[in-house]
Formats: structure tokens, sequence, C-alpha cells
């Protein structure tokens, strides 16, 4: 996996498992993912590092009407410290943890 430098960006899941150097703060970032809300598995956080707060979760709907589509969860993030940590995102059920379809993460290091 690589090393990204950018600040302020959208990650997707081909950012999964990359390591974010934060260099500078605040630093506020999106995480961009698509899932399939209809079948009960919703991108949920599973790991949170103290230091970045959650600032919104959104639902981006299909434009597609068509039962079954896929849509989009955002969720927006602040730092507002230098922190080294891991953030995990779990799509599974929200009652059933043990039943994940899919995970993303990203790594934090301080410079």
């Amino acid at each position: 996996m690589g090393t990204l430098y950018f600040l302020n960006v959208e990650y997707t899941e081909k950012d999964s498992g990359k390591t974010i150097v934060l260099e500078t703060v605040p630093f506020e970032f999106a995480v961009k993912l698509d899932e399939n809300s209809t079948t009960g598995y919703l991108w949920e956080i599973a790991a949170l590092p103290d230091h970045i707060k959650l600032v919104k979760k959104d639902l981006v709907l299909p434009k597609s009407r068509m039962a079954g589509a896929t849509n989009s969860r955002i969720f927006e993030f602040s730092v507002k410290e230098k922190v080294a940590g891991r953030l995990g995102l779990n799509n599974c059920r929200p009652w059933d943890n043990n039943d994940i379809v899919d995970s993303f993460v990203l790594d934090f290091a301080i410079n």
C-alpha cells in the first residue's frame, strides 16, 4: 500500500490500507464508500482514534430508481491534533457486527 501526503481530500475504496502522513493540522477529509442499504448492509465506524472526530455522515442516493441500486455513504472527519492511529469502517448489518462483508482502513502517521 502507498503513503499519501495530500491534505483535505476524499478517500474511496481504492485507498483502503494506505497510510496518511499528518504534516499539518487541522486536516479535514472524507471517506466515500459504495453500499447497498436495501440489503441491510451499511458502513459503520469500527475504529476511530481519539483525536479524529466524525463531523458528518451522509447518504447519497443513486441516480437510478431501480431496486437494489448502489448508493454511497460519505463520512466527513476532522483532525485537530497530530495523531497516529487507525480509522476502520465495516460494511455490516448494524444489528449483527459479526456479519461483515467488507472493511476499509486508513492508517495515520505523524511526521
